[in-house]
């Protein structure tokens, strides 16, 4: 589609950064929007558009680039998404974790891994995720072992072996 115009393309994908960057500046910039609804508005904003990319533009890794830069100008504006995302696992410790089977648990914890990705300042998260992971357990909130263990061994996979 794009072939007959060479520049059509590369204004395309402009035009779908600023939607991107547009539309999760709102959300992130809203201070009313509790933590928990900010992580899910933005891994649903996500999907939408991975679904877009991957439906219409048949994965092409110029729009893959497109979204990353995209994401990650949204997610790295301060450190609320950082925190965000530590509460929003905390959340699903406290309501989800203790009805959810292990393929949706698998599920949700990659969505959460995909919007971290886009955090440069992964040790501001890892921080947070610290604090809350002790309060869990001084609290005995932690619901599984094994849960605590598959999000820990996946950020370890994202971060490296030094992750916790």
């Amino acid at each position: 589609m794009f072939s007959r115009i060479p520049e059509s393309f590369a204004l395309f994908r402009k035009h779908l950064q600023n939607f991107i960057e547009a539309d999760g500046l709102k959300l992130v910039k809203d201070d009313k929007m509790k933590n928990e609804v900010l992580i899910a508005q933005l891994i649903e904003m996500r999907e939408r558009v991975v679904n877009m990319w991957t439906k219409s533009m048949n994965k092409d890794p110029n729009i893959d680039i497109t979204l990353k830069f995209g994401f990650e100008k949204i997610v790295n504006i301060d450190n609320r998404v950082a925190k965000a995302l530590v509460q929003y696992i905390d959340e699903m410790f406290k309501k989800d974790f203790k009805t959810i089977s292990e393929a949706d648990l698998n599920d949700r914890i990659d969505k959460v891994i995909q919007i971290f990705r886009y955090l440069n300042e992964k040790d501001v998260f890892e921080g947070f995720y610290k604090n809350s992971f002790a309060k869990r357990l001084l609290d005995q909130r932690h619901i599984n072992d094994d849960i605590e263990r598959t999000i820990v061994l996946k950020l370890k996979q994202e971060c490296g072996f030094h992750f916790t």
